[in-house]
This record gives C-alpha cells, structure tokens and sequence, in this order.
C-alpha cells in the first residue's frame, strides 16, 4: 500500500514539474512592474533628448565645455539603451514644426554677447547674421517633429511591452499643429489618455491596451485660443506633474538644491494623481556640460539629491531628467537607481 502511494505522488510530481510555466513577458524590462501603477513608476529620462550633435562654432564662442546638445547618443539608441521618458522642445521653422534645441531672442543676445563680442571691427555684421538666424539653425541634430516621433513609433512597434512618456516644451504656440504631427508619425494609436477620475493604469494594463505613450504638454492653451482639453492626445503639464528647480550652473548649486517650501504648488502633490519631474543636469551655458554629467550622474549623488526630494515631499520622483545619461561609463547611475527605486 505504502508503495502504491508513493508512486502515486511521484506520477502527480512528474506532471507537475512536467507541464510547463506561464510565460510573463516584462513590461519595461521588468515583470513586477507590470502590476504597478505609471503613477508608481520611476522612468529614466533624457534632458532634451533630441540634441545629441554639437555645434562647432559654440566651441569657439565659450570657455566651457557646453555646447549646444545635452545628449551624445541619437534619440533612436536611447530607446535601446533603456531610456523611457524625454524632454523634446518643439519650434517652428523652415515651414515646420522642428524637434531641436532652438535659439530663442533670449538666447541669440547670449551669443552675440558671448561670441559676437570677440570679433571686434566685424562685431555689427556678426550681431546682424545671428538676429537672423532661424529657431533651430544652431542645432545640427534638429529635425523634423514628425520624423521625431516616427522614431518613437518604430521602436514602439518593435517593442511591444514598453510604455514611453515625452514632455513636449513647445515653442510652435499651435496645439493643432502638434497634434497633427502625432498623427502623421502613427504613433496616435499608442497614446494613453488622461483619466478624467479615478487610478492611472498598471503599466501591464497599458501594454494590454497598448497604449503605451503618455505625452505632457507645457502649453493649455495657444495664439488661436484652442485649450488642451481639445486634443485628447495631450495632457496638462501644469496639471499634472510637479518639476523640481532644473537650472544649475555648477555641480555645487545642484549638490545643495533643497525643495523651496515656500513654493504654492507643492499642494498639486497632493491630489492624489500627481507626478514629480527631478531635473538633475548642468547648464554652464545654452547645452549641458558632459564633464560635470560624469559626477552629476554618479549613483551616490544622484541617490543623496534623491533623498532629499523623498524626504522633502514624501513622495518619490517619478521621471529623474539627465544629460549624457550614458556616463559615468563602467559605474552605477541613473539606470541602477531607477532599479532601486521600482523595486
């Protein structure tokens, strides 16, 4: 009788550990996250991560090692390196919208002061030539918004199981010009809509439905008065996601950056569905500054600037914003604390 049992348990076993398991596909990567809600999840991301050429002429005109880009690596390959979310500004040029770093008046009378200024008796003729230069003329890496978002489309395709988002910063002040880009590039299919009320999605719920790209927008309304409620592809910045101080000169201004509670809008995090945006990179002048990328990116800084926001708003940052996201190279970074931070 004993035997019988026993063999009875073994043939149960051998169908058992025979059969085979479920196959549960990753969703950014990762399997647990598929149960976790985007409002949950840290995304790494590129500061202006269509900039990634620079501009020789900003070599001459600046002692620092800034140029024009605050990437090194095209957008495409940052998709494959692992990166999930971008900041992209978007300006109209060339009978376009153009997806680049893009002069602003602000940023021509810099350079006319920066560059302009050492020519001496041509420094009128130098002034003239940058007042006429059009928005994205500095940045050998713009291009169209359209060919833009059709790499993000291409990788979407490729890429099932991972959910992007893009902050657009837009210069065009044409709501229904970017829209129409959205859907030109076919990446509308993807995008997720705003929950009017209620939890966002599990990112696992997303890949379901595929709809997986999630676009904020820093502009509600436009020159022709057309608001954002509109154009069900976009959802409010403002609204929605909280930004962090995003302008330091030096490696010391960021390493002592502390949340100013004296801010109003700190009370946006506590409507229950809000993001926070930590934006961590130097901007000596117009572009980033890869040597101090090399210590801002390092794994201790960026978890003690962390911390510090952590404890601040007692939540944790949902998208962390670098430059030259790739360094330091052979050392933990960005990639290892968002690892951190999602478990």
């Amino acid at each position: 009788m004993t035997k019988i049992i026993l063999l009875g348990i073994t043939f149960l076993s051998s169908l058992t550990w025979g059969a085979e398991s479920p196959q549960v596909s990753p969703c950014n990567g990762q399997v647990h996250l598929c149960g976790m809600p985007y409002d949950q999840v840290t995304f790494p991301m590129s500061h202006n991560g269509q900039s990634h050429i620079g501009n020789l002429l900003f070599d001459l005109a600046t002692t620092t090692d800034s140029n024009i880009n605050d990437q090194d690596r095209r957008f495409g390959l940052q998709l494959r390196d692992g990166i999930r979310a971008t900041k992209a500004p978007v300006y109209f040029d060339e009978g376009m919208a153009m997806a680049c770093h893009g002069i602003s008046n602000g940023t021509k009378v810099e350079v006319k002061a920066k560059f302009c200024a050492k020519w001496g008796v041509i420094h009128g003729l130098c002034d003239k030539i940058v007042d006429s230069l059009g928005a994205c003329s500095i940045d050998p890496a713009g291009r169209s918004y359209v060919k833009y978002l059709s790499t993000l489309k291409r990788f979407l395709v490729k890429h099932p199981n991972e959910v992007f988002t893009l902050f657009i910063e837009d210069y065009t002040n044409d709501l229904k010009l970017l829209a129409d880009g959205v859907t030109e590039s076919g990446l509308s299919t993807y995008i997720y809509p705003a929950p009017q009320s209620g939890p966002w999605p599990t990112l696992g719920e997303m890949i379901r439905d595929q709809k997986r790209v999630v676009i904020f927008l820093d502009r509600d309304f436009d020159s022709k008065n057309r608001r954002i409620e509109e154009f069900p592809f976009f959802h409010s910045r403002a609204q929605w996601v909280w930004s962090s101080r995003y302008h330091f000169e030096k490696l010391d201004d960021l390493r002592k950056d502390q949340y100013d509670s004296s801010r109003s809008d700190r009370t946006h995090l506590y409507g229950g569905q809000h993001f926070v945006l930590m934006e961590h990179f130097i901007t000596p002048w117009i572009g980033g500054s890869r040597r101090m990328a090399k210590k801002a990116n390092q794994l201790e800084f960026l978890r003690d600037r962390v911390d510090q926001y952590r404890r601040d708003l007692s939540k944790k940052p949902n998208f962390i914003s670098v430059d030259f996201y790739e360094y330091p190279k052979r050392k933990p970074g960005l990639f290892q604390l968002v690892e951190e931070l999602n478990q």
